[in-house]
C-alpha cells in the first residue's frame, strides 16, 4: 500500500501514529528500501485493524526493477528476472480471498448472505462538491492539453489520483491529504507552484459543512427506507 510520495526518514519514526485509509496505525519501525522509499512496519490500534500488523510501502517509480527491489525484502530468492517479473514469482507472498473462496465458503459461507447487485441512486451534488470535483479535473487529474498538473517530486503522477480517491472518500479525507502535502512540501522545500494549488484545493473542502454530502445525505435515507429505520439512534450502520 502507498503512503504520501514525499514522507521520508525525519518525518516518522517507531512510535509515531499514522492514518492509512482511515485506519490508525503505531509505527514499529521504518526502513529505507533499495529504490529511495520506505518499507513502515506497523500494528493496528483503531477498531477495524486493532492489533493487525501491517507493512507499508511508499510508491516505488514504477519500473519493473523498483517492484522486483520491494518483493525481495520479502523474499529474496522469489524474482530471478527482476525487468519480467510474473505473477507466478510472487504469488506465494500474497493471499487474495473473499466468500466466493471455495475454502471460505466450505468454512464461513452460511456467516453471511450473498451480496444483491448495486443499486446506483443519482445525485445532483452541492455547489461545494461541484467546486471540489471540478477542481480536481481541471487542475490535477485532466488538465489542459500542454499544461500538467502541478504535483512535483516522487509520485507526482501519482499524486493527482491520491487527491481524487481522498475526495471520494469524504471532504474530510481530501482536507487532511492536503495538509499532509502542504507540510511535507514545506519540510522539503517544495515547489511554490503546488503549494498555491493544494492552498486552493483545501479552502474548497473546508468550505464544507458538516452534513453537506449529497452522498451520504442519500445513502442515509435510502438505508433508513430499506430497514424501516425511524430514529438513527435505534440502529447502527456499519460500512465494509
Amino acid at each position: 500500500m502507498s503512503a504520501t510520495p514525499a514522507i521520508s526518514m525525519d518525518q516518522i519514526a517507531g512510535g509515531a501514529q499514522v492514518v492509512v485509509r482511515d485506519e490508525e496505525w503505531i509505527v514499529r519501525s521504518v526502513q529505507q528500501t533499495p529504490s529511495d522509499g520506505l518499507m513502515v512496519r506497523c500494528i493496528g490500534t483503531s477498531t477495524l485493524v486493532r492489533d493487525t500488523e501491517a507493512t507499508f510501502f511508499t510508491p516505488h517509480n514504477g519500473d519493473p526493477e523498483s517492484f522486483a527491489e520491494l518483493i525481495r525484502l520479502l523474499d529474496p530468492t522469489a524474482i530471478a528476472d527482476p525487468k519480467a517479473v510474473t505473477r507466478q514469482n510472487i504469488e506465494h507472498l500474497y493471499v487474495r480471498r473473499h466468500k466466493g473462496n471455495a475454502e471460505v465458503t466450505a468454512e464461513a459461507g452460511s456467516h453471511w448472505a450473498d451480496r444483491l447487485p448495486p443499486t446506483p441512486i443519482p445525485v445532483d451534488p452541492t455547489p461545494a462538491e461541484q467546486a471540489v470535483f471540478t477542481e480536481l479535473a481541471e487542475v490535477w487529474t485532466h488538465p489542459p492539453a500542454g499544461t500538467k498538473a502541478p504535483a512535483s517530486g516522487t509520485g507526482a503522477t501519482l499524486f493527482p489520483w491520491t487527491l481524487f480517491k481522498a475526495a471520494l472518500s469524504s471532504h474530510r479525507a481530501l482536507a487532511a491529504t492536503v495538509r499532509n502535502r502542504r507540510k511535507s512540501l514545506r519540510d522539503a522545500g517544495g515547489e511554490l507552484a503546488e503549494d498555491a494549488a493544494l492552498a486552493r484545493l483545501g479552502e474548497l473542502a473546508d468550505a464544507f459543512e458538516e452534513f453537506c454530502s449529497v452522498r451520504q445525505a442519500a445513502m442515509i435515507t435510502e438505508i433508513r427506507r430499506r430497514c424501516g429505520i425511524d430514529q438513527p439512534a435505534q440502529t447502527a450502520i456499519v460500512s465494509g
